[in-house]
């Protein structure tokens, strides 16, 4: 899992990433140590907030940013 890499790649504190995507910085330590599994909506908010995957993150896939559709004019 590489929720704590990331997060200090982005330059954020725990409890920043907590009230980000909502959940108690408690919970939000726990998925981060590993001790928790997140939920995957969590899972999701956590991804979104980073602009990646949730396979990224969570799962070590290969880097990927969200699959979130851009708008051109």
């Amino acid at each position: 899992m590489r929720l704590r890499q990331v997060r200090n790649e982005y330059g954020e504190t725990q409890e920043e990433a907590a009230i980000a995507v909502n959940i108690s910085l408690s919970m939000f330590q726990k998925v981060e140590q590993g001790i928790k599994n997140a939920s995957d909506p969590v899972k999701e908010r956590i991804a979104e907030h980073y602009n990646l995957t949730v396979g990224y993150i969570f799962f070590d896939e290969p880097i990927t940013h969200s699959n979130k559709k851009e708008v051109t004019a």
